[in-house]
C-alpha cells in the first residue's frame, strides 16, 4: 500500500506546514555519519522503519545511494515511487519526503574539499523557518537549564585555583590542536548553549562507549578543545597512556529528526586529575 497516497495534503507547497506540526511530536533517532576522502563527502543517515521523513532543502543536485531498506518517496513532480535498496539516484535541488517501510541507510554524495560537517551543512542545505524556530525554542530551554552548568563551572575553576582569564587563554591557544586521528567521528562541533562551541553526538552512545579521542600523543583534538563542563556530565576523560578519550557515563542520544544530538560534557574537576599542567584544561 502506498501510504503517501493516503495523505492528499502532502503537496510540496504544504510541506513546511506539515513539518511544523511534526516538530511538535516525539522525534525518532536518526544517526548521521560523515565520510570524507578523495574530494567528496558522503553524508550517511540511518532512518528507522515506520517514520515519515522530511529532509532539509538541498541547494544543489546531487547523487544518492540507498544502501539498505525500502521506502516510498514523494517525487519532485508530485508522483510517488517505492525505492528498494540497493539503488543509486540523482536528485535535483529541493526536499526529500518519504515513508520508511524497512530500516533504511541513505547516503548523500557531495563533491567538496570541506571536512567540517557544520560548515558543509550551511553551504549545502537551506533549513525552513519552522525548523529554525523550533531550534530557537529548544535552545532557549537549554539555555535556562545550562545556567546551572555555567555556575558550577565557576565553582570548579575556583576549586582548581584557576582564573576564568587563565582558562580562556589556555582553551583558545590552538598551538597544540590537531584534527581527529580519523576523519569520521560520531560527534560534531557546533554552537553550545553552555558556552561558545561544544561537542555534540551524531549517534547514540551507551554507558561505557568510547566517544572520541580528546588528546593524542600529547596534542588536543577538537574533543579536547571544545568539550564543555557540566554539573551533571554525560562523559568523562579516560587516560590510556598515549591517548585520552571521552567515555559515556550515561546513555547519550544522537540526531533526532534532524536536530543535533546531546552535547557531550565532562566535570572539569575529574578531567584535571589526568592533566599534567594547565595547558590540558578544556574550554569553559
Amino acid at each position: 500500500m502506498n501510504e503517501l497516497a493516503t495523505i492528499p495534503e502532502l503537496l510540496p507547497e504544504r510541506i513546511e506546514a506539515i513539518e511544523a506540526k511534526l516538530l511538535g511530536l516525539e522525534q525518532m533517532n536518526c544517526p548521521v555519519t560523515h565520510h570524507f576522502g578523495g574530494g567528496i563527502c558522503i553524508r550517511e543517515v540511518t532512518l528507522p522503519a515506520g517514520m515519515l521523513a522530511i529532509g532539509h532543502h538541498h541547494k544543489t543536485a546531487h547523487m544518492n545511494f540507498m544502501v539498505r531498506g525500502r521506502a516510498t518517496f514523494l517525487l519532485p513532480n508530485g508522483a510517488t515511487e517505492e525505492y528498494v535498496a540497493p539503488r543509486v539516484s540523482l536528485w535535483p535541488p529541493g526536499r526529500k519526503i518519504a515513508i520508511i517501510h524497512e530500516d533504511m541507510i541513505w547516503q548523500n554524495i557531495f563533491p567538496t574539499t570541506e571536512t567540517d560537517p557544520v560548515k558543509l551543512e550551511n553551504e549545502l542545505l537551506e533549513k525552513s523557518d519552522s525548523f529554525l524556530n523550533d531550534q530557537r525554542q529548544r535552545g532557549a530551554i537549554e539555555h535556562f537549564q545550562r545556567e546551572v552548568d555555567r555556575q558550577d563551572f565557576h565553582k570548579a575553576i575556583a576549586e582548581l585555583h584557576f582564573s576564568e582569564i587563565e582558562v580562556r587563554r589556555i582553551s583558545e591557544d590552538e598551538s597544540d590542536l590537531i584534527p581527529f586521528p580519523q576523519v569520521e567521528q560520531p560527534v560534531v562541533v557546533s554552537p553550545s548553549p553552555i558556552e561558545g562551541q561544544g561537542l555534540f553526538a551524531t549517534r547514540n552512545f551507551e554507558i561505557g562507549d568510547a566517544i572520541a579521542p580528546a588528546r593524542f600523543l600529547n596534542q588536543r583534538t577538537p574533543a579536547g578543545r571544545f568539550t564543555n563542563h557540566s554539573a551533571t556530565p554525560n562523559a568523562r576523560m579516560v587516560d590510556t597512556g598515549d591517548m585520552v578519550f571521552l567515555m559515556a557515563v550515561r546513555p547519550i542520544s544522537g540526531y533526532r529528526g534532524g536536530q543535533p544530538g546531546e552535547e557531550i560534557t565532562v566535570d572539569y574537576r575529574e578531567s584535571a586529575k589526568i592533566s599534567m599542567n594547565k595547558e590540558e584544561l578544556c574550554q569553559p
